[in-house]
């Protein structure tokens, strides 16, 4: 009686121990589920030993799309593609698991929504004590934008990779830090005439020395490129044949993203072609110009040649229209002003011939004397106007003197001579086209300006000859002035040119009007 009483005892203590350990086991359970749910990027499932699903975690609820209703009894293949469940997917996760102690993989799984993502996940046995199994687990990972990122620049990797292979008209290679040539595409075998394994790990500076172009040069231009991301060059360099071409290229820093220099990028082009092109067109610019050039001055040489034969020729119509003038006011002073005196000299004797009761007659034979004095005072004029002869009497100053005084007879306002005279001998040519610049002056004068006071200063040595017509009109702008509706400013300008010297003409507006006549002599 009293072992059966120890026997129960025992078992009740037995129980309370189980029953202890039950609790901290599913309090363990409910801190494991706890952690579990909180790590949402990892989904942890557990199977049991047919593979279907016991364990499920808020994680793998986000990432495969089934909540721990849906889940739980489930087999574990519903994650795997078809592509992977016809090829025994599961089954060689397991045994790998089984095999290895647990069993990595990287492929594309199934969401519930059909979807599929790249996870990466790790399966394990779980065993008990004594090394029993009861199933496994398994912790996933969704990689599918780390998967992507990698296949794009993988991608990319390759695009280069065919890009640099292709490109046959244009010699890229990368250099790293020290200068060394790291990469060499097919186009660089083309332009240069090395391979590949003949150039990787040379100094790109020697390379480039070989090749004709100075390793300083090379170097300074790696340190530009580094210093502001971009550099370039151009020159005539070598091929491996000794053969020349004109490279033109660009050299761009590689960085990171952190802004570190890893290296540097080179692309060259032959541009022999259009180098040779630029030469020739150059050559050809310059042959035409030389050619301009000649032309120009063959004709610059004729045109001054023509100028000069046409001033030649304009000095000579001039000389040649003042000798006629004075031949025909000799003329009309020595022959008809002559003979016009003579007629009013006998009228005169007739007059007082007559008897003295003819009044009426005296009267109209005196009238036609008076005609006749007229008339011959109006041949003086016509004569001295064809041609001043006290130019060649008395000289330039007291001819233009005389010139003021007839000017000042018909005018109120004054006019001023002014005059500085050593005497020289001015030729009668420059003396005549000097005073007849005046005599237009002062006609421009009494046309434009009207009755204003009037300075003519001439100022005769033996260095310079100098006349200057001022008046105190109005004015005008020379510049704005029709030359075609102004001749006697053309014409002013071209009598000074004839003999030599220089005519301009000052005025402003309001300011009055001044003429300049300047001969160095």
């Amino acid at each position: 009686m009293a072992g059966a009483q120890t026997s129960q005892a025992q078992r009740a203590a037995e129980l309370d121990q189980l029953a202890e350990q039950l609790e901290r086991a599913q309090a363990l359970e409910a801190e494991f589920r706890a952690f579990a749910d909180s790590a949402r990027d990892y989904a942890f499932i557990t199977l049991a030993l047919d593979k279907t699903v016991v364990g499920w975690n808020r994680g793998a609820e986000l990432l495969l799309g089934y909540s721990r209703e849906e889940i739980l009894g489930r087999p574990g293949a519903i994650f795997f593609t078809p592509e992977d469940l016809e090829r025994g997917g599961p089954e060689q996760e397991i045994s790998t698991a089984l095999r290895d102690g647990r069993a990595e993989d990287e492929r594309w799984h199934m969401r519930k929504d059909g979807t599929k993502f790249w996870g990466s996940g790790v399966l394990t046995p779980l065993t008990d004590a004594v090394g029993q199994l009861r199933g496994y687990a398994k912790v996933m990972r969704d990689r599918t934008e780390e998967r992507r990122s990698q296949e794009d620049l993988r991608l990319r990797e390759e695009r280069l990779r065919l890009l640099l292979e292709n490109i046959r008209d244009c010699a890229v290679f990368d250099l790293n830090l020290s200068g060394e040539i790291c990469v060499w595409n097919s186009g660089a075998e083309r332009i240069f005439g090395y391979t590949e394994a003949e150039v990787l790990g040379v100094d790109g500076s020697e390379f480039f020395g070989v090749a004709g172009y100075p390793s300083e040069a090379f170097r300074e231009e790696l340190e530009l490129a580094l210093k502001s991301g971009r550099g370039e060059g151009e020159a005539w360099l070598n091929r491996s044949d000794g053969t020349r071409f004109y490279a033109r290229w660009i050299t761009n820093t590689v960085r990171r993203n952190g802004g570190e220099a890893v290296g540097f990028i080179k692309v060259l082009r032959d541009e022999t072609l259009r180098q040779e092109v630029e030469d020739e067109e150059r050559r050809r610019s310059q042959y035409a110009w030389d050619l301009v050039e000649q032309q120009a001055r063959a004709t610059s040489l004729a045109l001054s040649r023509t100028h000069s034969e046409l001033v030649d020729i304009g000095r000579r119509l001039l000389n040649v229209q003042e000798a006629e003038r004075r031949r025909i006011a000799r003329e009309l002073h020595d022959h008809l002003a002559q003979r016009l005196a003579l007629l009013g000299m006998g009228l005169d004797r007739l007059r007082q011939g007559l008897p003295g009761d003819l009044a009426q007659l005296r009267a109209d034979i005196s009238r036609l004397q008076e005609q006749t004095t007229a008339l011959s005072e109006d041949v003086r004029q016509i004569s001295h106007r064809l041609h001043p002869s006290i130019l060649e009497h008395l000289g330039l100053v007291k001819a233009l003197e005389a010139l003021c005084n007839d000017f000042q007879r018909n005018r109120t306002a004054p006019v001023v001579f002014e005059s500085v005279d050593d005497g020289v001998n001015i030729p009668i040519e420059t003396a005549a086209a000097f005073y007849r610049i005046c005599e237009e002056a002062l006609r421009n004068v009494q046309k434009h300006a009207g009755d204003v006071r009037v300075t003519v200063h001439v100022q005769a040595q033996s260095t310079c000859l100098q006349l200057r017509i001022q008046d105190d009109g109005t004015g005008f702008d020379p510049n704005a002035v029709n030359a075609a509706e102004h001749l006697g400013l053309v014409s002013m300008r071209e009598r000074a040119s004839l003999v030599g010297a220089v005519c301009k003409c000052i005025s402003r507006p309001g300011k009055g009007t001044t003429i300049q006549v300047v001969l160095i002599t």
